[in-house]
């Protein structure tokens, strides 16, 4: 007895499985083969030379430009305490700017570094050079990322 053997093909002519079958099968989707493999599995089917390629899935990187709020304290370090005891002292001279920029950050879900006065703010602190603002605000690490936005 002779079996016949298929490749199941989706819409898009990925191969989803390997069939076997005691009599022949004339149905779209199905693709005669010669052997019972699971090589192809996973492949693309080309209909105009009746063969099977590998699929290149292109790798996308993923930037993440959003971070909880402790992970900008993580990245703030050493430099949180002396920004708290900074906006105290501007507050105490009448300059409430900074307290409420921090306190406004305190009540985020998560920290856009992408947020456009962020960076210049802290600049204006006097606490960081440029390059450490450069490094505080570089791509988040998925670690940094909100579960909520991953």
């Amino acid at each position: 007895m002779t079996n016949f053997y298929y490749a199941q093909i989706d819409e898009q002519n990925i191969v989803l499985s390997i069939l076997d079958y005691p009599s022949e099968v004339i149905e779209p989707g199905y693709i005669e083969i010669l052997s019972f493999t699971s090589a192809v599995v996973g492949q693309k089917y080309n209909k105009t030379t009746n063969s099977f390629f590998d699929v290149v899935v292109p790798v996308v990187e993923v930037i993440y430009r959003k971070i909880t709020v402790a992970a900008l304290y993580l990245r703030l370090g050493t430099k949180l305490p002396e920004l708290l005891q900074l906006a105290d002292v501007l507050a105490n001279q009448g300059d409430y700017a900074l307290k409420a920029d921090l306190m406004r950050i305190d009540k985020l879900e998560y920290f856009d570094l992408d947020e456009p006065t962020a960076k210049p703010n802290f600049l204006a602190t006097g606490k960081f050079t440029s390059n450490e603002l450069d490094v505080m605000f570089r791509n988040a690490t998925f670690n940094e990322v909100p579960e909520a936005l991953k």
